[in-house]
C-alpha cells in the first residue's frame, strides 16, 4: 500500500500532467460564455461583440430533436387477414377483453 507522501506525490504528478488540458478548458470555457477579446482588431474602433451563436442554434433545435427522440407517434398498425382475429382485435381494441383472456380463444 502506497504511504501518504507517495500518495500525495501522485497526485500532484497528475495535476501538473493534465495542466494543459486544465488551461485549455478553462479559455473554451471563457470563449463561450463570455466570449475572449481580440488580441488584433481590423481597423482601430473596430466592434468587438460576442454572440452565443451555437448556444443560439442548439436553444432552437433542441425542441425539434427531443420530438423526434420521444415521440409518441403511431409509426406502424398491424391488421390481421384472418376474421376470427379480425373479431378478436376488435375486441381487444374496445376492451371487451384483455390480453390474458385472449389466450383462453
Amino acid at each position: 500500500m502506497k504511504s501518504r507522501d507517495d500518495l500525495n506525490a501522485s497526485i500532484l504528478q497528475d495535476l501538473a500532467d493534465r495542466s494543459v488540458w486544465d488551461t485549455r478548458q478553462r479559455m473554451f470555457y471563457e470563449m463561450r460564455h463570455h466570449g475572449l477579446r481580440r488580441k488584433n482588431k481590423p481597423w482601430p474602433g473596430a466592434s468587438d461583440v460576442h454572440f452565443p451563436l451555437v448556444d443560439t442554434t442548439i436553444s432552437e433545435l433542441k425542441p425539434a430533436y427531443f420530438q423526434q427522440l420521444f415521440a409518441t407517434d403511431l409509426i406502424a398498425q398491424f391488421v390481421p387477414t384472418n376474421h376470427r382475429f379480425q373479431n378478436i382485435q376488435l375486441l381487444l381494441h374496445n376492451g371487451l377483453i384483455t390480453e390474458s383472456s385472449k389466450r383462453l380463444i
